[in-house]
């Protein structure tokens, strides 16, 4: 707490100053204790805050709620004023919204509170408290009052195939029937939206341009549209939008109401906006196609990256055997997620190492697709996320060969949520990029990285 300024002349006494800044102390200091030496036994807080009670013992009970919702708490007191029995307080909140407050979920931001508190007080204690806190600042800053008509965002824009990404200055989408407005807390970067910027999938998918960037995004619900079902302003949310569309690089998205499943508490939106893509496809790949289950073996290859880091945590919570590829750092990581072996392949030829096994999910393709098949038991399924398998190299090898093309399902989103909630899915985040350095966080995700690249809006 910095040293406060009084003003000239105040005749506020020494003690009276030292009962305010223990007043704030209790809370910087998280020692609800301290009020008792601030305060008087009937002292009344003007106006008072829901459930709470007069006198010390009323305002101790809001601290802990407020340090959970505030973990890193501070309270910057920038001047005294005041004159015998009087005194007026100019102060400031600041921390980062890491719990729930006045219903709000976590968002993860940074806020700065404003702060103005008027005290009477009798023998050097405080008796009465008005306070003038700004609390509309504060819903602003966390996304939780509603966007203004008219109003324009910050978003991720393409011009066309092989245009730099860049930030523009955009109209703030309106949900329509059976839609919801939702206000981004964080959004990431797949390999998808590389290979869209660049025209890669053209044929596959038919952009209109400019064109918002990104379909993977965790915010918090704004506005919702008519028929949009369960959801209301606040609720902490996750989806996956469709590539066409995109959108989801912005600070404010629009979404189809029964794409969205909610993000537990516990779970940081950041997190949860990693998952939706790389997640949902390696759960596609393994249990809805190649049908996975315990007491199998499994080969994932890039077991660094996004897909194959999430399912090799997902395989072996099914109770299968877990043998992935990696190189360099990604060895160790890969081991981390839980891998039972890890081959480098730039050392190793895996082919000569594996055998047997019920499924390859193959997220590399070329060559390492090709060498796969060997690798398979009789009957076993080869699964890649990159190109379509050979039939004829699958059939001479007896074996199952797909190409999983990954469809968006909020019920399978829900059960990766679940996974990460009860800490068995863990988001590996390789880098967080602000969203005016979206650009970066294209060139990051193009070269390669292990784990997620996310970006976050505020």
């Amino acid at each position: 707490m910095s040293e406060p300024t009084t003003s000239p002349g105040a005749a506020l006494s020494a003690e009276a100053v030292r009962s305010i800044e223990t007043m704030y102390r209790a809370f910087t200091e998280k020692n609800p204790d301290l009020l008792d030496e601030a305060v008087t036994p009937d002292w009344r807080d003007i106006p008072l805050a829901p459930g709470q009670g007069p006198g010390p013992g009323g305002l101790k009970g809001l601290i802990p709620g407020f340090l959970k919702a505030f973990p890193d708490l501070k309270i910057t007191i920038h001047e005294i004023v005041g004159s015998a029995g009087r005194a007026g307080v100019r102060a400031e909140i600041t921390g980062t919204h890491e719990g729930e407050w006045f219903g709000v979920p976590p968002t993860g931001k940074a806020v700065r509170i404003p702060l103005h508190e008027f005290h009477h007080l009798k023998d050097g204690r405080i008796t009465h408290t008005w306070h003038l806190e700004d609390w509309l600042g504060w819903l602003t800053q966390v996304g939780a009052w509603p966007a203004a008509e008219g109003r324009t965002m910050k978003a991720t824009s393409i011009l066309g195939h092989g245009a730099a990404p860049a930030v523009a200055e955009v109209p703030v989408p309106e949900p329509g029937p059976g839609q919801v407005l939702v206000r981004v807390a964080a959004a990431s970067v797949n390999p998808l939206d590389l290979k869209l910027q660049g025209g890669q999938m053209r044929g596959f998918f038919d952009l209109e341009f400019p064109y918002i960037a990104g379909t993977d995004l965790a915010g918090t619900v704004e506005r919702a549209g008519r028929a949009a079902g369960r959801w209301r302003r606040g609720d902490a949310v996750v989806a996956r939008l469709d590539p066409i569309v995109g959108g989801a690089l912005a600070e404010f998205a629009v979404v189809p109401a029964d794409q969205l499943v909610a993000v537990p508490a516990g779970v940081r939106l950041d997190d949860a906006a990693g998952a939706p893509t790389a997640a949902g496809t390696a759960w596609q790949a393994l249990f809805e196609v190649a049908g996975l289950g315990r007491g199998q073996a499994a080969l994932i290859h890039g077991g660094a990256g996004g897909v194959g880091g999430f399912a090799i945590q997902l395989a072996k919570h099914a109770g299968a055997r877990v043998v992935a590829t990696a190189s360099g750092t990604g060895i160790e990581l890969a081991r981390s997620l839980g891998a039972d072996e890890v081959i480098d392949y730039k050392a190793e030829d895996f082919a000569a190492r594996v055998s047997g096994v019920d499924v390859v999910l193959d997220t590399i393709g070329g060559d390492t697709q090709r060498r796969s098949f060997g690798v398979l038991r009789p009957g076993g399924m080869l699964v890649s996320t990159v190109a379509p398998p050979d039939e004829a190299t699958a059939k001479a090898h007896g074996v199952a060969a797909t190409f999983v093309f990954h469809r968006s399902d909020a019920g399978r989103l829900a059960k990766v949520v679940d996974q990460i909630a009860a800490g068995h899915l863990r988001v590996v985040v390789a880098r967080r990029v602000p969203l005016a350095d979206v650009g970066d966080a294209f060139e990051h995700q193009a070269s390669a990285a292990r784990g997620k690249i996310i970006v976050t809006m505020g």
